[in-house]
This record gives C-alpha cells, sequence and structure tokens, in this order.
C-alpha cells in the first residue's frame, strides 16, 4: 500500500458534520437563482474566498477559518506508475462513460455542477447513525466496471490511511465485507465542467472522490491546471 499522510492527529480539529460549508438557515441562500448561480474565480475571491492553488500531486489540507479541515487535495504518492494510473482512470471514465451515453452536461439537475455525478457503496457518513446503501441502479454497470478497474482501487488504497481514527471504525464495522479497502463508498464525477482565469476558458474532466472520511478525499485524474479555480 502507497504511504499517505497523517493529517487526521489530534492536534487538528475535524468538522463536527458533512454540512460544515452549508449556511444554518434557508433564508441564508439567498433567492433561488442566486443559490443556482455558478460563480466564478473572481466573484467568489471577491467574497473573500482563498484561491488554493493545488497541482494535483502534493497532499494538501482545506482549513476552515476555525482551523478545521474541511477537505483532503489526496495528491499522489512518489511513485511513477500511480500518475499512469491517474491517466488510466480518466480514459476509462471518459471512454465508458461515453459508452454508457452520459455527455458533458448532466442529464438531472444535482448541486454539484453542471455534470454527471454518481454515489455507491456504503456510506456512514453525512450525519447518519447507520451505514447507508448508495445505489444508483441506472448506472450500476458503467460504476461496477470502474469499481472492478485497477486504478480505482489503487486510489482508495492510497486514501485509506489518511484519517486513521475513521479509518479504525470502518475497518471495525466493515471488515468482515472487504479484506483491502474499509471505506466501501465512492463517487464518480463524470463529464467536463469549465474553470476560467486570466488565460481564457480551460476544460476540466473526470475526478474521484473516496467518501466516508471526515471529508471527501479528492482525486483529479488526467491533466489539471491550478489555475482554473475549480
Amino acid at each position: 500500500m502507497e504511504e499517505a499522510p497523517d493529517p487526521d492527529t489530534p492536534r487538528i480539529p475535524l468538522p463536527p458534520s458533512a454540512h460544515t460549508g452549508k449556511p444554518g438557515a434557508k433564508k441564508q441562500l439567498g433567492t433561488v437563482e442566486e443559490s443556482r448561480n455558478f460563480y466564478q474565480l473572481a466573484e467568489l475571491l471577491a467574497q473573500g474566498f482563498e484561491h488554493v492553488k493545488w497541482d494535483g500531486r502534493m497532499p494538501t489540507l482545506v482549513i476552515d477559518r476555525l482551523g478545521r479541515i474541511v477537505v483532503v487535495l489526496a495528491g499522489q504518492p512518489e511513485d511513477p506508475s500511480y500518475s499512469d494510473d491517474l491517466m488510466s482512470a480518466y480514459d476509462l471514465m471518459e471512454t465508458r462513460g461515453h459508452a454508457y451515453g452520459i455527455g458533458s452536461s448532466a442529464s438531472e439537475p444535482q448541486r454539484r455542477s453542471n455534470f454527471s455525478a454518481y454515489n455507491c457503496g456504503t456510506t456512514m457518513g453525512m450525519s447518519n447513525r447507520f451505514p447507508v446503501f448508495m445505489n444508483p441502479k441506472a448506472k450500476r454497470p458503467l460504476i461496477q466496471e470502474l469499481l472492478d478497474a485497477k486504478p480505482f482501487q489503487r486510489m482508495a488504497l492510497y486514501q485509506s490511511p489518511m484519517a486513521p481514527r475513521v479509518y479504525a471504525e470502518y475497518k471495525h464495522v466493515n471488515g468482515v465485507l472487504s479484506q483491502k479497502i474499509v471505506f466501501l463508498g465512492a463517487r464518480f464525477n463524470l463529464g467536463r465542467t469549465s474553470g476560467h482565469s486570466s488565460t481564457g476558458t480551460s476544460s476540466i474532466g473526470p475526478s474521484v472522490g473516496v467518501l466516508s472520511l471526515p471529508w471527501v478525499g479528492l482525486t483529479r485524474d488526467g491533466v489539471l491546471s491550478s489555475f482554473c479555480g475549480r
């Protein structure tokens, strides 16, 4: 198993739930049009957001104003073959997604952006007291193809040690379900979206998130531009 950073230490506080970034009341969302707006980087910076430039390789923590970890940018181990596997994952999501009729835009509205995203597996996140099984039945054959592929299995193995206390809990609960990977959920973001910068518009391809951590472990498949602000 590739070595991963250990950000989950007693010195670093974690958010109490999966909704740390959400307003506490509906009235804070503004109008329907405002809540559905896709903000550009310059607009977010003007509102006080910080642009975290990431090369897709260095493991990086995203910290909120209270000093809590809200996102882990998983990065990559120091192994050239891992980068090759990420490119293979990118190609698989592009080609197999198109083969199953998934275009560059989402077929149904969803909050993340205008691209298709599917959750699968077992999760104990989102403040659930019991494990929840996520099964996008219409896309199950596609999801199973991706789960069976080595690149995605390797990503999950690399990210698993990033939260050792949560890892231990999942291993205790799910040990009988898996011999290698205790985080039994994943999100596949298929299709493309666009990021805007001073140099123009860049197209951003698929990404994968390993669910069930106190945050989502993000991995960028393919080529990443740190200037897109997305």
